[in-house]
């Protein structure tokens, strides 16, 4: 039974997948998504900020199905 953290930071949205049972990493994963890009300032995130967000996650949740994880916790 495999499970999944993501770390949703600032910079980078982190995914790290294990077996529950053996605890061994099976996948550590980082996509730069640069939410402050333009609008820390302001304290927005912008929409191209946003989408690379949105991205993120889509890509996080296609890993995550690929190894068949049951559960995840951001």
């Amino acid at each position: 039974m495999n499970a999944a953290v993501i770390d949703l930071g600032t910079n980078t949205f982190n995914l790290l997948i294990f077996n529950r049972l053996s605890g061994q990493i099976l996948y550590n994963g980082k996509i730069p998504v640069k939410l402050g890009k333009g609008g820390l300032g302001a304290r927005k995130i912008l929409d191209d900020a946003y989408q690379r967000g949105l991205e993120a996650m889509k890509k996080h949740r296609d890993t995550c199905l690929a190894y068949n994880v049951s559960s995840v916790c951001a």
